[in-house]
């Protein structure tokens, strides 16, 4: 998967420079912010600045932000290339189960709310409200809180580039290929859940991430291998979850916030 080490390179050998671009350039734009964010924040431990914590946050949000597009760019590039190398593969009988779906129509996912209609969907994503008011009442309590526009838009963008990029990798490419070598559905999604919640390297016991990714497996075959509402309830998931986790540390927040009344929810 020459993709995932050099987005774009699929696009690049098709002829498609419109890809090429977009998979390169926003690998490029994402190594660019993180390279910036890392400088500066080298340059105020060094103290050759003085900034309050919350522009260092903004560097921190920067640094997370271009990983994220990094990654974003790499794992869309390889499901591009894996929907070019499945059609050729469904000419010869191979992945009938896989239905096509362009990166294009991944990309909109997020915003098809008509999986609200289903139970697989609600289930999960009150959950993930449920563990998002738990997380906002675990920080201290300030008389308002401090949930600044660009830590809001930071975690709108992580949330998104992770429902639409890891679900193209992990779900779309890596999914379907275990099962055409395995022929077993147990075995397929129980090898693509270890892997994805062993990708998530900030975790040292990533059970919950293996339980995810083995809920969005299921969910993957349930559809007919269709990725849709996997990249949906993962996308909205995580925008439940991490911004309660950015504005865990609202009161520590000095520059531009809004602000915003506190919420005590008990369960």
């Amino acid at each position: 998967m020459p993709n995932v080490l050099l987005p774009g390179w699929g696009a690049w050998r098709e002829g498609d420079w419109k890809k090429g671009l977009l998979f390169s350039g926003g690998a490029l734009a994402g190594l660019a912010l993180h390279a910036d964010a890392q400088s500066k924040i080298e340059g105020w431990r060094n103290g050759d600045d003085d900034f309050r914590f919350g522009k260092v946050r903004d560097w921190e949000n920067q640094k997370t932000t271009g990983s994220s597009l990094i990654l974003q760019s790499s794992f869309l590039s390889t499901y591009d290339s894996f929907q070019i190398y499945l059609e050729q593969e469904k000419a010869n009988g191979r992945f009938s189960f896989v239905e096509l779906k362009s990166t294009k129509d991944v990309l909109l996912e997020p915003f098809q709310f008509g999986y609200l209609s289903r139970w697989t969907t609600l289930i999960p994503l009150v959950a993930g409200m449920a563990a998002a008011v738990s997380i906002y009442q675990e920080a201290p309590q300030p008389e308002a809180g401090a949930f600044r526009e660009y830590d809001g838009l930071s975690a709108a963008y992580w949330s998104y580039a992770a429902g639409t990029g890891e679900e193209a990798l992990f779900r779309g490419v890596l999914h379907p290929v275990l099962y055409d070598k395995t022929q077993s559905l147990f075995w397929s999604n129980s090898i693509q859940a270890v892997l994805f919640g062993y990708g998530h390297v900030t975790q040292t016991r990533p059970y919950f991430q293996i339980l995810a990714g083995a809920y969005f497996g299921w969910l993957n075959e349930r559809n007919n291998w269709d990725i849709g509402e996997a990249a949906f309830v993962h996308a909205w998931w995580d925008v439940f979850v991490i911004t309660a986790e950015v504005v865990r540390n609202r009161d520590e927040a000095k520059d531009f916030y809004i602000p915003l009344p506190v919420f005590r929810f008990s369960f």
